[in-house]
């Protein structure tokens, strides 16, 4: 069955992988009219992927929240606490 336009789509990724099925976004295009995808995770089957998408598309959540490293998220509470603190 077709997404809507917009939704985003569940791609099948090559070779022997444990979550061969990638969940992407189209973001907007390149100026060679590319799409720019923004991936939102990847999944064991088709059918998991696409309840990954309509999840994503019911209520958005930040993506690059998953790449904060500990030294940031380290120093995020340490500036929280001594706000509370003061």
């Amino acid at each position: 069955m077709k997404n809507p336009n917009g939704f985003g789509t569940v791609v099948h990724l090559s070779g022997n992988r444990r979550n061969p099925w990638a969940v992407r976004k189209t973001n907007g295009f390149n100026e060679k009219g590319y799409p720019i995808y923004i991936n939102i995770g990847y999944t064991a089957t088709k059918e998991e992927g696409l309840i990954m998408l309509a999840e994503y598309n019911k209520s958005p959540w930040d993506i690059e929240a998953d790449k904060i490293t500990l030294r940031e998220k380290l120093s995020f509470q340490q500036s929280s606490l001594t706000t509370r603190l003061r």
